[in-house]
């Protein structure tokens, strides 16, 4: 149902733990190398030994998603400050595993899709412009409510109809319950997520605003 949100909320914790061994300078390469070191560990004492590792801990370690957490942090970081040669490898690392992990053909060329489409953002490639059309740009602000509401509304309500009916009337209910949850979408990223959002970056901007002691003398107002 919601299983990405545990794959989430364990990234981030892992990531937090990176972060203090690598720093902020060193964090995209470092993480990246120790989750997708990390993961062909896993993945090779899985196909030697099958069943030897339990699957709460392959959950735990992200051995599934590590190399996808790899790329993102990569794909940041290329985006922010450039790519060297080590952060190319790493991400030449990263897509050799998805394409070694498809289950076919088709999921592997919708993975190659994915990764050109995220580098071409990344690198600010002029045809990366095609996304920022408005209707791109506003599904993909309100794709995670449409994410988090899908299921339990959703879901819910259109298992309410009874089976026996003509299937035009599944695919009209469907694209109405779609429209619907599209439209709650919109109204929980205005009224939720937007408002959260500028709250952070108040209480963000008010932790990082130098306190009278942390200013030196000469510089505090009169």
């Amino acid at each position: 149902m919601y299983w990405t949100l545990t794959c989430e909320v364990l990234f981030y914790l892992w990531a937090a733990v990176l972060f203090a061994v690598f720093g902020l300078r060193r964090f995209a390469e470092g993480a990246a190398l120790v989750l997708l070191a990390g993961q062909s560990v896993l993945l090779a004492a899985d196909f030697i030994f099958p069943d030897l590792v339990p699957l709460q801990l392959n959950m735990l370690l992200l051995v599934g998603y590590a190399h996808l957490f790899a790329a993102g942090v990569l794909f940041a970081q290329v985006y922010s400050h450039g790519a060297c040669t080590r952060t190319l490898a790493l991400l030449g690392a990263s897509f050799a595993v998805a394409l070694g992990m498809a289950q076919d053909t088709g999921e592997a060329a919708i993975l190659t899709l994915i990764y050109l489409i995220v580098a071409a953002c990344a690198w600010r490639l002029p045809a990366a412009r095609l996304l920022g059309w408005r209707p791109l740009s506003w599904i993909g602000l309100v794709s995670y409510s449409v994410y988090l509401l899908h299921n339990n509304i959703g879901i819910t309500l259109l298992s309410l109809l009874p089976p026996g009916l003509p299937g035009a009337v599944y695919l009209a209910s469907a694209a109405g319950v779609l429209g619907g949850i599209v439209l709650l979408s919109w109204g929980v990223f205005t009224w939720v997520e937007k408002p959260s959002q500028s709250l952070a970056r108040r209480l963000g901007a008010w932790f990082q605003e130098p306190r009278p002691a942390d200013v030196p003398d000469g510089l505090q107002r009169e």
